[in-house]
């Protein structure tokens, strides 16, 4: 279980436009599926934004050709967008 309470306030752009709050709290259960499938189950909770919390359930598959999960939404990304493709960086 992944539990994130401090974020900074505004859009969460890969979920559209939402605009949440500083106080907004993420709730994440990680599992594996299968060899190649991992299923995060996500629950934010803002009541100052949302109504009601709002759960989505991500799929993610395995990349043959890649030996690291890569994150595209964080603050000082190592693995910067440039000219809207991906860069990955040595480790």
């Amino acid at each position: 279980m992944i539990d994130t309470i401090a974020r900074t306030a505004g859009p969460i752009s890969m979920f559209g436009p939402a605009e949440l709050r500083e106080q907004a709290h993420f709730k994440e259960r990680v599992r594996r599926i299968d060899t190649n499938t991992l299923e995060d189950e996500l629950t934010i909770e803002d009541p100052a934004s949302l109504v009601r919390p709002w759960t989505i359930t991500l799929r993610y598959e395995r990349v043959q050709d890649l030996d690291r999960f890569i994150l595209y939404d964080c603050d000082a990304d190592r693995n910067p967008v440039e000219n809207g493709k991906l860069i990955i960086a040595p480790r």
